[in-house]
């Protein structure tokens, strides 16, 4: 938060002659004046640490997922991903049902880590994290001043920790920001236990006990930022479509222009429709799709679109467009439900809500690239040059 500027004497204005004449005797002029200091807005945003554990916490926590779920000999159940794997303890024998409530809490503790500066980018002071029902019901939108409704919130907070406190993750070949994680650590839980304080100043506060290792795991991840409304979302397809586009848009290397002078879209602002129906992670595909009923438009389009326009996602405005951003005619607009079009159809993002906020620290990322990339062409070219010089001449006889 920005400091208050100190009170200053206003040189910029002065005090009309006349008006300071016909004061009352009794008036109080004073000479300096407050500089009015802008109003504070909350931001939307909260800075969170991800790597490719808490990308994968986000994936499996939907009631259905399109993720093959191994089932071990123990009971367990195993969900691969490409440098890491989850392992869900009693997946199969205890019969857990995963839901995005898991998510949430880990989102939550993630963002409170930080703020409360128990974990941050390489360091940790702190393997314990409190938070309070109240806060998490207040933070995803649920009402529980009645007493019914409370009981019931902490029975699915409590069921969401117990799911969490059932994941390992196993990293295989992860890289995060150029290292190698599998050196350092191979497996680790995400918390070992929590408390649940029922009396006293901490009633309703929950402690979060993390494993050390995931800590680490966590403080060597991306400073990545977090809309704060998406924990609102109810719809476990929008949800998990949101976080996915806020991941991937906040990935500066997508916002780095492919060639000079580029007029077309940038990569973290265009979606194909195969990618945004792979991020939701429960739908049919397209291809699917095409070999059952061929509902595109009630199956696809229409449950996309209601996503897109999400009152708590990411997004402000949007079109549908085609490859390299080129907008639809009139005529495929009004018949979009069509495969022919659908397969090669491309989401543009034109802006994500609170845009300026959220670019404020990826826009000089994106130039630390580009600025690099222009380093590296002024390099070669000298050394194209030096090279061509030190070229012996032929000489004819």
């Amino acid at each position: 938060m920005k400091k208050r500027e100190d009170l200053e004497p206003d040189t910029t204005s002065t005090l009309d002659v006349l008006a300071f004449a016909n004061l009352e005797p009794t008036a109080k002029v004073s000479l300096y004046q407050e500089k009015a200091v802008p109003e504070q807005k909350e931001s939307n945003f909260q800075t969170i640490l991800r790597n490719a554990g808490t990308d994968a916490v986000n994936k499996v926590s939907v009631s259905k997922s399109n993720l093959k779920i191994k089932e071990m000999t123990t009971g367990d159940g195993v969900a691969p991903f490409d440098d890491i794997s989850l392992t869900i303890k009693g997946y199969y024998s205890d019969k857990i049902k995963s839901n995005i409530l898991a998510s949430k809490l880990l989102n939550s503790a993630n963002m409170e880590a930080l703020a409360t500066n128990a974990v941050g980018q390489d360091f940790v002071n702190n393997k314990a994290i409190n938070l309070t029902l109240y806060n998490i019901a207040n933070s995803i939108g649920r009402d529980i001043e009645n007493r019914v409704r409370k009981s019931q919130f902490k029975k699915e907070v409590i069921e969401a920790l117990n799911v969490l406190n059932r994941i390992q993750i196993k990293i295989t070949a992860e890289m995060i920001r150029g290292k190698d994680a599998h050196d350092r650590i191979r497996v680790t839980n995400i918390i070992t236990g929590f408390d649940y304080s029922t009396k006293g100043a901490t009633k309703d506060t929950i402690t979060l006990y993390f494993d050390p290792l995931f800590m680490q795991y966590l403080s060597m991840g991306y400073l990545t930022p977090f809309r704060k409304s998406l924990l609102k979302i109810t719809d476990e397809a929008s949800y998990r479509f949101h976080t996915e586009l806020m991941r991937y848009f906040c990935i500066p290397t997508n916002h780095t222009p492919r060639k000079k002078e580029q007029k077309t879209p940038v990569q973290g602002r265009m979606i194909s429709l195969e990618k945004a129906i792979e991020w939701i992670g429960t739908w049919q595909t397209l291809e699917q799709v095409r070999e059952g009923d061929r509902a595109y438009s009630r199956s696809i389009v229409e449950p996309l679109e209601k996503i897109l326009d999400d009152e708590n996602g990411a997004i402000l405005k949007w079109e549908w467009c085609k490859a390299k951003g080129e907008r639809l005619t009139e005529e495929e607009k009004d018949n979009i439900a069509r495969y022919d079009l659908l397969k090669d159809l491309f989401i543009n993002i034109i802006e994500m809500k609170d845009e300026p906020d959220l670019m404020k620290d990826i826009y000089p990322a994106v130039g630390r690239i580009i600025e690099h990339k222009q380093k590296q062409e002024k390099k070669r070219a000298r050394r194209t040059t030096i090279a061509k010089k030190a070229q012996p001449t032929h000489e004819d006889s």
